[in-house]
């Protein structure tokens, strides 16, 4: 991670708790990693849900094929 996205850790743990952390903390090491996971985790989720709007897509072109065969 960059020095900023470090410094917005520091800033957003402060924001929301009123604990001033500094960069050589060693729970810095904890957060990054965590953010790391997080924003892992979420791309995983993002490339897992992409073939979704395709399958419905062919879903509903059945679905309307089949209606007009009634």
């Amino acid at each position: 991670m960059a020095a900023s996205d470090v410094e917005a850790i520091i800033a957003d743990t402060f924001r929301l708790t009123g604990i001033k952390l500094t960069a050589d903390d060693p729970i810095i090491a904890v957060l990054v990693m965590q953010q790391h996971r997080i924003n892992q985790a979420f791309k995983e989720q993002q490339v897992e849900m992409r073939p979704l709007p395709r399958l419905f897509t062919l879903l509903l072109l059945l679905i309307v094929s089949q209606a007009k065969c009634l």
